[in-house]
């Protein structure tokens, strides 16, 4: 709720809290609170331009979800990392991780982003950030 009202203070704290809870916890039978625990930080860290903390969250759900062999909020996260990395001006492993989104999101059939991102990476390559590989971006158009 803080973080939709932009009250990044209070969130973060809530989230530093939920944090600690989380890892006192023996077990949770919910593998996804942890992800959207780290998400939501992660786009929360990026929204107060704590870029790579954001993108550590983002790095420790995504080992988190390949070790408990999940795919929800996969494609969200690569693309929270690529988005962070874009604001560094690393487009390079931006697009690396832009284009792990893509095919995750439309692996589980979610047409929702692909398009958005595909039209991200071809500006990339029309202002030069990035080389046109003719990879995935040119795929499905």
């Amino acid at each position: 709720i803080y973080l939709a009202d932009r009250q990044y203070e209070k969130s973060y704290a809530t989230f530093q809290d939920a944090l600690l809870h989380i890892k006192s916890l023996p077990h949770v039978s919910d593998k996804t609170v942890k992800t959207r625990l780290y998400y939501n930080f992660a786009r929360l860290l990026t929204r107060m331009n704590q870029h790579d903390e954001s993108i550590a969250y983002c790095q420790k759900a995504i080992k988190w979800c390949l070790e408990q062999d999940q795919l929800y909020l996969l494609a969200e996260l690569h693309y929270q990392l690529g988005y962070n990395l874009e604001l560094q001006e690393n487009f390079t492993e931006a697009c690396a991780n832009m284009k792990k989104s893509i095919f995750l999101f439309e692996m589980q059939k979610d047409d929702r982003f692909p398009s958005f991102i595909k039209k991200k990476l071809d500006s990339w390559i029309e202002e030069k950030k990035i080389e046109d590989d003719l990879t995935i971006v040119h795929l499905n158009r």
